[in-house]
């Protein structure tokens, strides 16, 4: 949720020595770097969440299916 907050209501920037970054308040102020990792990190949190949510379709058909 807070990634959501940050890039919802947050300000992206470009500093030429610390490269992008997000700024945003969550309880206080906070930057996020954006960095090839967290792009990454970001990326594998949506894969977890796509299959978490094929999983859950597989179950509701079958909880249909034996009706």
């Amino acid at each position: 949720m807070e990634w959501r907050n940050a890039f919802a209501h947050g300000k992206v920037q470009h500093d030429s020595m610390q490269g992008c970054f997000i700024k945003y308040y969550s309880g206080g102020s906070k930057q996020l770097k954006l960095t090839d990792e967290f792009w990454s990190d970001l990326e594998g949190v949506f894969k977890e969440c796509s299959e978490l949510i094929k999983e859950a379709e597989v179950k509701i058909e079958s909880v249909e299916i034996d009706k």
